[in-house]
């Protein structure tokens, strides 16, 4: 008893073409940005408990940046400290010298 498939290559050109239009599309462009969010709001939880906010300028300069293409062709975005902002240039040795008091210590 033969089992006759169709379809199989109209839904393999569809996958291929729902891939390209992610990769050059909006969608991974708002995968990025909605995956960012819990990561700052944690980084921002980290850096006004502990320790306890004095100045507000390392609370106060942890962005999400913008989504940006590689070199390689992929996408990526930064979360943290973007030091052309608001300046808190005491930020990496913050996070990589005082690994107790690291801002993605959680996040």
């Amino acid at each position: 008893m033969a089992i006759e498939l169709r379809g199989f290559d109209d839904l393999k050109d569809d996958l291929i073409n729902m891939a390209a239009a992610l990769d050059q599309g909006p969608g991974v462009n708002r995968a990025l940005q909605a995956g960012a969010v819990p990561i700052e709001t944690q980084m921002l939880h980290n850096a006004s408990t502990d320790p306890k906010i004095i100045s507000g300028d390392l609370h106060g300069s942890i962005r999400t940046g913008s989504v940006k293409k590689n070199r390689s062709g992929g996408k990526r975005i930064t979360i943290g400290v973007h030091h052309k902002e608001n300046g808190a240039f005491y930020a990496n040795p913050v996070e990589f010298v005082r690994p107790d008091r690291a801002l993605m210590k959680v996040a």
